[in-house]
């Protein structure tokens, strides 16, 4: 089986540096389209990491289960994305990924792909989660529900401070959590989410 796959979509060119100017520096990229345990015929969950800053990105993706456990570099270039794929056809439809980037970013997404029509889950909860890490006083977790029945999401911390937090989710609707970061604007929270689909995603890093 061949490891998560990585493709690049073209980005604009670069703007020059002029003298003088501060260092440019990565920006955190903010975690739209993150891998979701949606219905889908397909079964290819995905990952796409987008770069708002103005130099390189660099990540590395590793699989957890099934997989031989090695590494696939990549970076992404400023204003562009990379789509990240797990083919969870070739893995009984469980997908279990991490990505690493600089200064302490880690994304994990697990869960088990549910196909459409598939018996005994066509009312299955559908939990989306998206994480925005732009703000430097907070994290902010947006907890959607794109199934047929509520879903409940907690989020725990990992390696810093703070305090478990659950939330239920009707069909159809979003929530809000804010997580503040550590003294020094770091963040680990693991979001799970009860469907019965092992949904489990991590955001660690810092906020800026």
């Amino acid at each position: 089986m061949k490891a998560p796959s990585c493709t690049a979509n073209c980005a604009p060119p670069s703007r020059p540096v002029r003298p003088g100017t501060p260092a440019p520096r990565p920006a955190p990229p903010p975690d739209a389209g993150p891998a979701r345990s949606a219905s889908t015929s397909r079964a290819r969950p995905t990952r796409r990491p987008h770069n708002d800053g103005t130099v390189g990105y660099p990540y590395t993706v590793y699989p957890n289960i099934v997989l031989p456990f090695a590494g696939t570099p990549f970076t992404v270039t400023p204003g562009a994305s990379r789509t990240c794929t797990w083919d969870a056809a070739r893995t009984n439809g469980r997908y279990d990924f991490t990505v690493h980037g600089p200064d302490g970013f880690v994304r994990r997404f697990a869960g088990t792909v549910i196909r459409d029509g598939q018996e005994g889950h066509n009312d299955v909860g559908v939990p989306i989660v998206t994480a925005d890490p732009s703000n430097s006083a907070r994290l902010t977790l947006q907890l959607a529900n794109d199934g047929m029945t509520d879903i409940c999401f907690t989020a725990a911390p990992n390696d810093f401070d703070g305090s478990a937090q659950t939330v239920w989710v009707k069909p159809g609707k979003q929530s809000r959590l804010v997580r503040p970061p550590d003294r020094q604007g770091h963040y680990d929270v693991t979001v799970t989410a009860g469907t019965g689909t092992r949904f489990t995603q991590r955001y660690a890093g810092r906020v800026h």
